[in-house]
């Protein structure tokens, strides 16, 4: 159970990463001025993202399965299931880091993103 699981949360650290190297491949075209490429970006990101919800979704029910709760902090299942050999808190870890960059990669992207929709919004409105 520990390794099974171990190994799901490696995954989906992996699909965490994924998803992060999208939105940063967004970041860049939007940053770049290049919106002919941001539809197929879009596409990669929404398949990312659909792998990385199959993933939580596959944590979720191997907990039920293990007859933990849903809904428990992945932080807490070393705990929860006495990892003895560390490889269940080393998973932990890496998902923990992955969720990081994937929020401060998602924040970036936001921010390039919309300044760059409210840079359009002004030519609108100065060409009316």
């Amino acid at each position: 159970m520990h390794d099974e699981l171990a190994e799901l949360l490696h995954r989906e650290a992996e699909a965490m990463s994924a998803v992060e190297a999208r939105l940063r491949t967004i970041e860049l075209l939007a940053a770049a001025g290049e919106q002919r490429f941001i539809s197929v970006a879009l596409d990669e990101l929404d398949d990312a993202a659909e792998r990385l919800a199959s993933l939580e979704l596959g944590r979720v029910v191997t907990l039920a399965t293990a007859g933990l709760d849903a809904d428990v902090s992945a932080t807490r299942l070393p705990e929860l299931l006495d990892d003895d050999s560390g490889r269940l808190r080393g998973a932990v870890e890496r998902l923990a880091r992955a969720a990081e960059r994937l929020t401060e990669a998602r924040d970036r992207a936001y921010a390039v993103v919309s300044s760059g929709f409210d840079e359009v919004t002004r030519r609108l409105q100065a060409s009316d």
